[in-house]
């Protein structure tokens, strides 16, 4: 018996709730799309093309009722994918790309972004002179592959905190030091539960990130930053 084969063309396996939060976010704004909830607020969702539409009898209450296979099914269905690697935003609509954040999960906003090129991209942006440099210098007289936390008193990233917000959220939505990506993401759509719309919020990038900022940790090794929230 072979396994159920998921949006990207892998066998399936169990989903983990990140993963079925993500899901379920994007159809659910199909969902929103389809039955003009909101006044009609979503009038277009997709990604490169439209969405699909929602089957006449899934509602709120039947999609949180579905397995894991018959989510991948339906996203299939509508032609819902996983964004490209290359991707900063997770869907469009309303023709703005949103980067999509589930508030009870851990987020990589930075994966081993090698310090010289985030140094270029503060240059380029305009950003506090030496932040990079200055921070990962007392960053590398710890341990190697230290993680520090941004709600730390003694945190170095806290000294030009406003410059590293503008370049995490840059990274997050935009781009790198070296490309504007093709799919960047206009906002950030962070929620608790995806299928309770009250959990729902949007917000600007730098805005995101601002509130986010005492549940940043950095991780440096071998030249790289890593860099994430954690609950």
């Amino acid at each position: 018996m072979t396994n159920k084969r998921g949006v990207d063309g892998t066998d399936m396996e169990p989903m983990e709730q990140l993963e079925r939060q993500m899901m379920t976010m994007k159809l659910m704004l199909v969902l929103m799309r389809d039955r003009k909830a909101k006044q009609g607020q979503v009038r277009s969702v997709g990604y490169i093309r439209e969405y699909g539409e929602m089957p006449d009898e899934i509602g709120v209450y039947s999609l949180g009722q579905l397995t894991d296979e018959q989510i991948v099914t339906l996203a299939e269905e509508l032609g819902i994918k996983k964004r490209p690697p290359v991707g900063k935003s997770d869907i469009y609509m309303n023709e703005l790309g949103y980067a999509l954040v589930w508030a009870q999960g851990s987020v990589d906003l930075v994966v081993e972004a090698e310090v010289k090129e985030l140094a270029a991209l503060a240059e380029r942006l305009h950003l506090a002179e030496g932040a990079v440099g200055k921070a990962v210098a007392s960053h590398q007289r710890a341990e190697d592959g230290s993680t520090i936390s941004a709600s730390e008193a003694d945190s170095p990233y806290n000294e030009d905190r406003k410059a590293w917000e503008k370049l995490i959220a840059y990274w997050f939505c935009q781009g790198t030091s070296n490309e504007v990506s093709r799919f960047p993401a206009d906002y950030v759509l962070s929620f608790d539960d995806a299928l309770n719309m009250n959990t729902w919020d949007i917000y600007e990038p730098e805005r995101f990130i601002e509130l986010v900022w005492e549940h940043i940790q950095f991780t440096l090794s071998d030249d790289k930053l890593t860099i994430r929230t954690c609950k």
